[in-house]
């Protein structure tokens, strides 16, 4: 049985027969290729495929580089990939053609600009991650910039409340007046008794 991936060429197969003992002692824990679990001795090999130096480092963060580079890799092309790989520019965010109606495979990327100004270098470094990152089909169609402020602004409201009663002798059953407003700003109030005398 061959261990390796259909796409080889029979070169490699033919490698890999000359050599079927070697292979069959190799202890299965160097087969791993996850850079967190995999054995250390792996570790270069993973390096060189994801075309990346770790001399110097140490095997933890090693690990997390070469994990990284790979999750970078499986993403690259996705809107996943595009919109973490601007979104490290504060503001910047991916509009896909579908959200504003646009032609398909087109996107557009907003830039909010609040904080800070926006410099003709960072909109050029805006622009040449976006397309390192995209698909080959995708197609950047415009580049909109939003300019935002904030403002403080204050706002009150009054209330003006009233009430008219009209109060004959001898009612059989208890009267209870009450008249409450919760509002912020100001509470006006008004009530009106009247009371008739007995025979009016």
């Amino acid at each position: 049985m061959s261990l390796l991936p259909a796409y080889m060429t029979d070169v490699w197969r033919c490698y890999e027969q000359m050599h079927s003992e070697d292979i069959a002692s190799i202890s299965p824990e160097l087969i791993d290729i996850d850079p967190m679990t995999c054995h250390e001795s792996i570790l270069p090999f993973l390096a060189w495929e994801m075309d990346m130096d770790i001399s110097g480092v140490d095997t933890d963060t090693a690990r997390s580089l070469i994990d990284g580079a790979m999750n970078s890799f499986r993403n690259a092309g996705t809107i996943g990939a595009l919109k973490s790989g601007i979104g490290a520019i504060g503001g910047a965010k991916v509009d896909e053609w579908f959200d504003y109606g646009g032609s398909a495979f087109n996107f557009k990327l907003k830039v909010d600009v609040v904080e800070h100004g926006l410099s003709e270098s960072i909109l050029a470094k805006i622009e040449s991650i976006a397309l390192k990152k995209k698909n080959a089909r995708s197609r950047m169609e415009a580049i909109e910039i939003y300019l935002l402020s904030n403002g403080n602004q204050n706002m009150g409201a009054t209330i003006q409340s009233g009430e008219t009663m009209t109060l004959f002798p001898y009612f059989p059953d208890p009267i209870e007046v009450s008249s409450v407003s919760y509002y912020g700003g100001a509470l006006h109030s008004v009530e009106t008794m009247t009371v008739y005398p007995q025979g009016a």
